[in-house]
């Protein structure tokens, strides 16, 4: 909402809830701005010179002939007022046309001064005027404070997925400290949680614990509605 902020960057690892947080912002804004929120999703993209196409598709726009997908997009854009979001961005600084994205997130904000846009990536961007918002863990019980346990949003959202497979999952007894060492362990990283409390309903939440203890790759899903990044830590 600063009106000198027109590049924002959520910064975190892997299933830190990025796209999520982004999404939750960016709604925020539908009402704001007179031309609403265009959604980019940068993961399918193979090189830093797709991003024009692909903002094109997100912007609805048809290609014309004898003008290039960058110029016809900063064209529509010039006179807009509404917020970009450019998910999973890192995938487009690891090769060698990397430079041409970034090029076209600035030449965009600066030709289109109506114009903001909210990116999610596990790197800095690297541009000028970037600002950055490091995204951490969700809070968690320490082993010392077993009793706040299920105050903490880590917990919360635990016993949220287990419902989703066990609806009448409830924390008693010794789960709610088994569920504190399961939120631990990840350090309160959401797709840990998640992925985790997948498993309830075939083991108990003590079980679960002991394989996350025991096993690199127990915290994995075969479910076909969970994008393929999500699927494993």
């Amino acid at each position: 909402a600063e009106p000198d902020v027109r590049l924002l960057t959520i910064l975190a690892v892997g299933g830190m809830g990025k796209t999520r947080l982004a999404v939750e912002a960016a709604a925020r804004q539908c009402e704001v701005l007179e031309h609403g929120v265009v959604f980019v999703y940068l993961a399918p993209l193979q090189s830093g010179s797709a991003l024009a196409p692909a903002l094109l598709e997100a912007l609805e726009l048809a290609p014309r002939e004898g003008i290039s997908a960058r110029a016809q997009a900063l064209d529509y854009l010039r006179e807009k007022r509404l917020l970009l979001v450019l998910d999973n961005f890192e995938h487009l600084l690891g090769d060698a046309e990397g430079s041409h994205a970034a090029s076209l997130v600035t030449e965009l904000l600066q030709a289109a001064p109506g114009v903001k846009a909210l990116a999610t990536s596990r790197l800095p961007l690297g541009l000028p005027g970037e600002h950055r918002y490091h995204l951490a863990g969700m809070d968690f019980p320490s082993a010392e404070r077993a009793d706040s346990a299920p105050d903490t949003s880590a917990v919360k959202l635990f016993v949220q997925g287990a419902r989703r497979g066990l609806p009448g999952f409830r924390l008693d007894g010794d789960d709610l400290r088994h569920v504190a060492a399961i939120c631990r362990l990840p350090e309160g990283m959401p797709l840990g949680i998640l992925l985790a409390a997948g498993w309830v309903g075939l083991l108990s939440p003590q079980e679960i614990a002991v394989q996350m203890r025991s096993q690199r790759d127990f915290l994995e899903t075969e479910l076909r509605d969970v994008p393929e990044r999500q699927r494993s830590m």
